[in-house]
Order: C-alpha cells, then sequence, then structure tokens
C-alpha cells in the first residue's frame, strides 16, 4: 500500500500560538511574511497567512495550494474571485479581535472626552460600518451614555431597519466618528478612499475622526488637506509600513496596526484558523483551544476623584494607548517591529477590578465593559 503524502503547509512565523500545533501532523514551513514568495509556496497544499500576504494570480500561478486561511478578521488581501476559479478554498478569521479592537476605542473615546472637557453624554458616536466590531464599539459608546448613530448600507439594505442613518447625517451630527469597514475597492459598497475631501468637508466642526479598519479607506492626501479643526486617531495607513510622518504628526493619537493585537484577539485567530485547516484536511484538531498565558497582575483599583477619573484609571491600567502612540512617534520606521514585538495586552475580561461598597454608577459600567467586578 502507497504511503500517504504528507502534508505541506507554509505557515506566517509571527502568528502567535500555532508553532507545535500542528507539527507531528504536517510537514510546516515557518517563514517571514516578507519570504512567503510563490518559489517559497510551490509545492505546498496550505497556507496559514497574515494581511501582509496578498495572494492573488501572480503570487498563486504554478502553486499546489488548495487551502488558504488567515489568521485576521479582515480578508482584502485574498483574490477571492481567482481562488474560487481554481478550487482553492479560503477562510479567515472575522470578528476574532473585535473585544480587542473595541478596549483601543475605549481608551482613545477616554482621550477624547478629556481633550475636549465634555461629558460622554454631551457627544455623539458615529460609527460606519456595524460588524463584529462595530457593533461592540456600540455597546462601549452606549455604555459611556453616548448619542450613537450607525451607517451600515449593506445591512441596512438587507435587515430593512431603521436603525441605520445615512452618511449624511452621521457626518453632520457625530462629534466622533469611528470607521470599522472592510477594504471593498470597488462596487456599489466600495469603502476604498471613503474619506476623502467630500468626507471630510462634511464632517461636524471639530470633530474627531477614528480609523481602525483600513488605511486606504482614507486618502492620505485629503486628510493631511482638512480643515485644522478636524481631528485624527489612525492605528492604519496607506501604504503601511511606510507610513506618512506629515499625516503622523498630524494625529492627536497614532498607532501601528495594533487596535486588535491583544493576547486574547490574536489567540482568537490562531484557534480559528487551526480548527478550519483541521475542518479541510481532517487532522483531528477541530476542537483546539490555544493555552494563553494570563496577566500577573490582574487587579485593578480606580484612583481619582470623580467617576470620569476612576472610569479613565480603569481603563488606562489595562490598556495605555498613549503608550503605544509615543512608541510610534519615535521610531515610525520601525513600524513593522513595533508590530512583531508587540508587548502583551490583555482585554478587560483579565482583570478584576475591585470598588467600594456603594459605588453602583461605576460598578454598572465596569459590568457593561466586561471587567470582573469585586467589592472589597
Amino acid at each position: 500500500m502507497a504511503k500517504q503524502k504528507k502534508l505541506k503547509i507554509v505557515a506566517d512565523k509571527h502568528i502567535p500560538y500555532l508553532k507545535g500545533v500542528l507539527d507531528s501532523l504536517a510537514d510546516i514551513t515557518y517563514l517571514p511574511a516578507r519570504e512567503i514568495t510563490s518559489n517559497a509556496i510551490r509545492e505546498a497544499d496550505a497556507l496559514i497567512i497574515r494581511t501582509r500576504t496578498r495572494c492573488d494570480r501572480n503570487f498563486l500561478t504554478g502553486t499546489k495550494v488548495q487551502f488558504i486561511v488567515s489568521a485576521t478578521s479582515g480578508a482584502d488581501h485574498i483574490d477571492f474571485d481567482y481562488c474560487r476559479e481554481q478550487g482553492i478554498t479560503c477562510k479567515n478569521a472575522p470578528g476574532c479581535n473585535s473585544s480587542s479592537v473595541a478596549q483601543y476605542l475605549t481608551a482613545a473615546l477616554l482621550q477624547i472626552a478629556e481633550k475636549e472637557r465634555s461629558s460622554f453624554n454631551e457627544l455623539t458616536l458615529g460609527i460606519i460600518g456595524v460588524g463584529h466590531v462595530g457593533e461592540k464599539v456600540r455597546q462601549v459608546g452606549e455604555a459611556f451614555g453616548m448619542e450613537v448613530l450607525l451607517n451600515d448600507p449593506p445591512r441596512k439594505r438587507h435587515e430593512k431597519s431603521h436603525r441605520y442613518t445615512s452618511l449624511e447625517n452621521l457626518l453632520q451630527q457625530a462629534d466622533i466618528i469611528s470607521l470599522h469597514v472592510p477594504l471593498n475597492k470597488s462596487g456599489r459598497d466600495q469603502t476604498l478612499a471613503l474619506v476623502d475631501k467630500d468626507f471630510l468637508s462634511k464632517m461636524k466642526a471639530g470633530s474627531w475622526l477614528i480609523n481602525t479598519s483600513r488605511g486606504e479607506v482614507a486618502k492620505t492626501s485629503d486628510l493631511l488637506e482638512a480643515p485644522s479643526d478636524r481631528k485624527y486617531i489612525l492605528d492604519v495607513w496607506e501604504n503601511e509600513p511606510l507610513l506618512n510622518r506629515d499625516l503622523l504628526s498630524r494625529t492627536e493619537l497614532g498607532t501601528s496596526h495594533i487596535a486588535g493585537y491583544s493576547v486574547n484577539g490574536k489567540a482568537n485567530a490562531t484557534q480559528t484558523i487551526v480548527r478550519e485547516l483541521s475542518r479541510y484536511f481532517q487532522l483531528g484538531l477541530d476542537d483546539f483551544i490555544p493555552q494563553i498565558p494570563l496577566p500577573t497582575e490582574n487587579i485593578i483599583i480606580p484612583q481619582g476623584g470623580n467617576v470620569f477619573q476612576q472610569m479613565q484609571s480603569t481603563v488606562f491600567q489595562s490598556y495605555s494607548i498613549a503608550f503605544d502612540d509615543q512608541l510610534l512617534r519615535k521610531k515610525p520606521e520601525d513600524f513593522e517591529k513595533h508590530r512583531k514585538d508587540y508587548r502583551r495586552r490583555w482585554e478587560f475580561k483579565n482583570y478584576t477590578v475591585q470598588l467600594n461598597s456603594g459605588e453602583q454608577q461605576l460598578a454598572s459600567w465596569i459590568g457593561k465593559m466586561g471587567f470582573n467586578l469585586q467589592f472589597r
């Protein structure tokens, strides 16, 4: 009886919690993204990738690849039409980092409220793109007591719901606009260059734009030329990793595409890709759960005299967006290194917040944000 050929896999070496999981079941080669070339994958049956590997006709022609799985929530780096033509199955990990991005947005909103010296019930949050991430950001905004406007044309058409508003109305009303759209390069719901001169001119005076989706959703040249009272928090950039230094200088907060980079988000992605690979090739890992480290210091005691200060203290003890901003500003040329060597960041659910009894307003908010709660 002929010996069955061992499955050949090429995997991005920087996907966490993956090494060792498949090694006894397949001939697996781990490479940095820049070395995952057409030649490197020629004999591979399957690819495990991230956004830095563009899977299209030029890349895949002449290879034996039959299965591609990306450890990412987005999938605009995969040419699905070409893969479908060639019989290549493609999967990704939608929603894997949604709680991580929501944590990033929570920190960003607290920074904005402090800078604007406004209470949250005076601010309107506009969310463009209400998928896995957008829904969680909506919950954050509502937990803060903000008015929340939603814009999602595909969902509005499908659901025929009045919960969604027009883009024009959102731009006119929102004090803060947060982008959570996929990168669609054409078609009815194109998002490529969605944020252009016209978009920016329609934004409410003095408003904020937060982009954690894709850099190409916003035109760099138009962001730079917009009225000076338009304020930006950007985690994603056109032409990554070569971000525009002038745009970085213009931002209130700038980070290196790490909004979804919590320990939990990375583990969720790896869990999804291993299970998808297992189901396709029948590897017996359909219930795989990665073992992740937990924070050694997971008790948070809020500091400050009022509820807002205590909210801010609680969030910033779990995640400091200002730290990531300063890291990028010091060495923007190390954009990829900042991502590859990103520190361990845990989501709210891994922390216990200790309160005195009677702090019911803060306790209610802490519960809504997903922290564990303990009364002293």
